[in-house]
């Protein structure tokens, strides 16, 4: 929860000030320089980790989608115990 507050806190801040100094939101759209960026990232860490480490970053890609396995209840159970 306090993530998503945190992103909505930082995205308020920075596309509000910059509305706010007479900017144009248009000009913060730019879908190349989005793909320059993330083919950038992803051939430098292609370059600089062996085989291994890649396939060991794709093998936990599914990871991230995994519901969490601890719950408010389980978690003030086991506080309480």
């Amino acid at each position: 929860m306090f993530i998503l507050l945190g992103f909505v806190i930082v995205f308020v801040s920075v596309f509000g000030s910059f509305i706010a100094m007479g900017g144009h939101l248009g000009a913060l759209y730019q879908p190349f320089e989005f793909v320059l960026i993330a083919g950038t990232a992803l051939g430098a860490y292609i370059a600089s980790n062996s085989g291994k480490s890649i396939k060991m970053l794709f093998a936990a890609f599914p990871m991230i989608l995994r519901k969490n396995p601890y719950s408010k209840d389980l978690y003030i159970r086991i506080k309480v115990a």
